[in-house]
Parts: structure tokens; C-alpha cells; sequence
């Protein structure tokens, strides 16, 4: 379970079971990937099909000449949060 100021999510393996943004429930909202398994002793069970929009965004960008949707400054802030919460979990 994650909670911030502005939303919540909650997983079950790597099933977003909760998902909210201000208050409101965006979980309906949420395109359904069908059955995924997290990658805790199989890694290539990951579905990555949720990056998918990101990776056709970045190519687009590439072919039309404009920055990407989210950069590398956008994406830190998550990546630092990710990495904080692994260095936890190996303590």
C-alpha cells in the first residue's frame, strides 16, 4: 500500500487492487492487463505492458522532434522513491 498527499494505490502481487487521485476512485479507469504475476522468484513473469504508452510515446517524440511526454526530470522523483523502498526491503 502506497498513500500520498494527493493519492493511494494498493497492490496484491502486481494487481493494483486500489488505485485514487484526490479523493476519487480511479481504479474503473484503469485498463486491465489480465492475470499478472510480480517477478519475486520468477523476474521475467513482469508484465510490462503498462510502460508500453511511455516507450511509444518516447519514439514518437524522437520521429517528431519534441521532448517526450515525461523526461528523465519527471521520472526521478519515482525512481528515488523505488530505490529507497528496496533499500528497506534488504535490511
Amino acid at each position: 500500500e502506497i498513500f500520498g498527499t494527493n493519492g493511494s494505490a494498493q497492490f496484491d502481487d502486481a494487481k493494483v487492487v486500489r488505485f485514487g487521485i484526490g479523493g476519487e476512485n480511479r481504479l474503473p479507469l484503469l485498463p486491465d492487463s489480465g492475470v499478472l504475476t510480480g517477478g519475486g522468484t520468477r523476474p521475467f513473469d513482469i508484465d510490462l505492458s503498462g510502460h508500453l504508452s511511455q516507450i511509444q510515446d518516447f519514439y514518437a517524440a524522437i520521429r517528431e522532434k519534441r521532448p517526450p511526454l515525461l523526461d528523465g526530470h519527471a521520472a526521478r522523483p519515482s525512481l528515488e522513491l523505488l530505490n529507497r523502498i528496496y533499500a528497506k526491503s534488504n535490511k
